[in-house]
């Protein structure tokens, strides 16, 4: 075998091993990518729940608020009902 010989079956050894890296490094990049959009559409559907959930906990305390807030209106109607009917009875 001659020098030249050697020397193509050295640049065609190390031209396919370089070609294979870098097919193995697209496959990793792909793979990498892929992982990366997963996991950053589930951190933007964990940072959405606040927004579209609530706890029972708090649901409970602001139907409370509001119950509460209707019966003091409800009150208040009751009140200007009686004042009202009061009046035109002396009127």
């Amino acid at each position: 075998m001659g020098a030249e010989a050697i020397a193509t079956f050295v640049a065609s050894a190390v031209a396919f091993i370089t070609w294979s890296h870098q097919q193995r490094q697209r496959i990793v990049d792909s793979r990498f990518t892929s992982y990366k959009e997963k996991i950053e559409k589930i951190e933007d559907r964990i940072n959405d729940m606040p927004l579209k959930y609530v706890l029972k906990v708090d649901l409970e305390l602001q139907l409370e608020d509001m119950r509460s807030r209707l019966r003091d209106i409800n009150d208040k109607l009751d009140q200007l009902l009686i004042k009202g009917t009061g009046s035109d009875r002396q009127g």
